[in-house]
Parts: C-alpha cells; sequence; structure tokens
C-alpha cells in the first residue's frame, strides 16, 4: 500500500466518522443491536456502491479537474447544478447547525449553562474560520489525536461490561427510526473527485481505498453500538429513551452504568472532539462554498463576511433549538441521502442509458439495482417528512 492510498483511506473515515457516532446510539436503542446492525450494514452497502457510482462518473471526465456539481451539471443539465449547489448548501448549513448544538450541549453538561465557556470555544472557532485552511488542518490534528485517545479510553471502560443480554433485545419496528442518521454516518463522496485525482486516476487503488476507508467507520459504529447499548437500557430514568427525550448527551448514562468514576470526563471529552473535528472540516468546506457561490474576494473584509455568513444561520438555529443536535443531523442525513446517494444514481443512468458514456470503467448493476437505489433514497426523505421529530 503506497504513501497516497493510505492518505486516502484516513481521509475517507476521517469524513465518515463524526457526530453521527454519538446519535446513533440513541435512535437505535428501540429497536435493539441486532436490527442496528443490519441497518448499519444496508447504509454502507449503499454508501460503497453509490461511492463507486460517483467514481464512474468521475472517469467519463478523465483527466479533468472537476467536482460533484459540474458532473450533475454535464450528465443532467443546467438546472440540476443549481439544485445540487442549493442542497449542499443546504446540508452543510445543517451539519453546521448539528455540531454547534451537540458542541453547546456537552459544555452545558460540563459546565451548568451556556457561558463564557462556550462563548470563547464560538469565538476561537470564528477565529479560525478567518485565519484559513492551514490553521484548520493544524488544529485538526490536534483534535484527532484527542478523539482517539478519549475513543480508546470509552472503549476500554464500556466493552468489558457488556451485557449480553441487552445486545439481545429487540424491536424490529422501530428501526427505521434511526435511517437518515444512520446514512449520514457514511457521508464522505464530496471528497472522491478529489480523492481521485489524487490518486492519479489508478481505478484499483481509488477502489481499494473506497473499500478499505469505509470499512474503518463501520467497525468502530459496530463496536461503539454493540458498547453503548450492551451497557445502558432503553427504558429507566438513565435510559436511552429519556436521554434522547430529554436531549442530554450519552455522558451521564454513561456514568450511572459503568462503574469508572472518570468515564464520564472521557466520554465528554469524547462527544466533544467526535463534534469539534466534524465541525471545523465542515465549517471549513461551508465558508469556501459561500465564498465561491457569491464570489466574495479573500482579502479581510472578504474573510469577515464568509466567517459571519458561515456561523450566523446555525447559530441562529442553536439559540432557537438548543436540543436539536440529533434532528439536524437527521435532515442532514437526508441530504447526505440525496446528494451522495440519489445524484450518482441519476448521473450514472443519464450517462448510461441517454449519453451513452460506456467507454471507461462500469460499475457492477444495471437498471433494476440503480432502481433500488432510488427507492431507498425515497423511502429516507419520506420518513424524515412523516416522522421529522
Amino acid at each position: 500500500m503506497h504513501r497516497r492510498m493510505l492518505g486516502g483511506i484516513l481521509l475517507i473515515a476521517g469524513t465518515a466518522i463524526g457526530g453521527g457516532m454519538l446519535a446513533l446510539p440513541l435512535l437505535t436503542g428501540s429497536c435493539g443491536f441486532i436490527p442496528a446492525f443490519f441497518l448499519i450494514l444496508l447504509c454502507w452497502s449503499v454508501s460503497v456502491y453509490t461511492a463507486y457510482l460517483t467514481i464512474e462518473v468521475n472517469f467519463w471526465f478523465k483527466g479533468q479537474n472537476i467536482n460533484i456539481p459540474s458532473m450533475a451539471q454535464y450528465t443532467l443539465g443546467l438546472t440540476a447544478r443549481r439544485a445540487v449547489s442549493v442542497i449542499q448548501m443546504l446540508f452543510l448549513y445543517t451539519l453546521t447547525a448539528a455540531f454547534m448544538t451537540g458542541g453547546g450541549q456537552v459544555l452545558q453538561n460540563a459546565s451548568g449553562s451556556f457561558n463564557w465557556l462556550q462563548s470563547l470555544l464560538l469565538i476561537s472557532f470564528f477565529a479560525v474560520l478567518f485565519m484559513g485552511a492551514k490553521i484548520v488542518d493544524f488544529i485538526n490534528r490536534i483534535l484527532m489525536i484527542g478523539l482517539c485517545v478519549s475513543l480508546l479510553g470509552l472503549l476500554f471502560a464500556i466493552v468489558p461490561q457488556v451485557k449480553p443480554n441487552l445486545l439481545l433485545q429487540q424491536n424490529v419496528k422501530y428501526t427505521l427510526a434511526a435511517l437518515s442518521v444512520a446514512v449520514g454516518s457514511f457521508g464522505f463522496h464530496a471528497i472522491l473527485p478529489s480523492l481521485v485525482s489524487y490518486l492519479e486516476f489508478d481505478l484499483k487503488a481509488i477502489k481499494k481505498t473506497i473499500m478499505i476507508g469505509s470499512c474503518i467507520p463501520l467497525v468502530v459504529y459496530f463496536i461503539w453500538e454493540a458498547g453503548v447499548l450492551g451497557v445502558i437500557p432503553w427504558e429507566g430514568v438513565n435510559g436511552l429513551q429519556a436521554t434522547l427525550l430529554s436531549g442530554n448527551s450519552l455522558v451521564d448514562p454513561l456514568i450511572v452504568y459503568t462503574d469508572y468514576p472518570w468515564i464520564g470526563t472521557c466520554a465528554a471529552f469524547f462527544s466533544f472532539f467526535a463534534i469539534a473535528t466534524s465541525f471545523l472540516g465542515v465549517s471549513m468546506g461551508l465558508c469556501d462554498f459561500i465564498g465561491d457561490s457569491f464570489k466574495i474576494p479573500n482579502h479581510s473584509a472578504g474573510k469577515l463576511a464568509k466567517a459571519l455568513l458561515t456561523i450566523l444561520p446555525p447559530l441562529l438555529f442553536a439559540i432557537v433549538y438548543p436540543n436539536g443536535f440529533v434532528m439536524a443531523l437527521a435532515y442532514a442525513g437526508v441530504f447526505v441521502g440525496i446528494l451522495e446517494a440519489g445524484l450518482p444514481t441519476l448521473m450514472v443512468w443519464r450517462g448510461r442509458y441517454h449519453l451513452k458514456k460506456t467507454e471507461s470503467y462500469k460499475v457492477f448493476g444495471g437498471k433494476l439495482l440503480l432502481i433500488a437505489i432510488l427507492i431507498f433514497v425515497v423511502i429516507v426523505i419520506t420518513l424524515q417528512i412523516i416522522f421529522p421529530g
């Protein structure tokens, strides 16, 4: 495995693993570990397949520096590009709002209220956005180290205390309640055009990078789900249901149901690092997207305008819905379904069967499989409309 492949694998894994880890156990607790296992496996399968579909489209423009909105325009038309741009902006704003509310909950649990600590953190993120990508990369590396250390500490404390009887409890009818968040937990397709260029259109290396990189969050989610659902029951004063309804984080129930006094601190650090790493990357992407969409110059006043446009709308959401972390992630999962499953499927359908793009790499599966993916996306959207909370 060469160095670029390793970098690509870590990039995919790091992009996928984020705040969804905190929401998944809360939403899958009602159905139990076994149904959640198959739900996560299904969403991973859809994610990998549609990633390969994205690569198929990307290879139609081999040698060109192309992004997903441009791919949408060339295959589906200018209207599709505009629609993709709007949906992508909504997606990034929703994710930023989710991480802002989630970070607020973690700090509020640690400090009791929205105080100087949360204000200082928000100002720090604002300053980071203003200073640009280099400082974001530096801070993100530090946060990733903290995330890995705190996750290992959590797993060390939780896994030995897993109760098999809790893992065997299941209620299949509640499985789809977590569908949109599970879909959003494997969102990495936006980086694929850059990854293809980075790996110099080496198809074998690209496919292997996607498979290995996506398997890392899959395994991490399985272990995390088994640890949380095997330790914390669904019902009870400090159960997952009460935690979900209250809008609180997993920190308090983990303290109650484990024997380690330091696990609360470890869980709080893990929650913070998981949200902060995702928040940095997403907000930086949103800041660049806003600058490009509105043609904002990159001088000091322009940087200030971009940072304000990035921070203020999700901050307003966080003030109005301070416990809206899970809700925002669910809506983000819908946008992931549209952009990262529905869009590649439509582009491939158009390219294969109308534009006759058959001269390069072609993913296995014909019309029936593409239709199945589109039905899956419609189900994700429909469920979120019917059950928005």
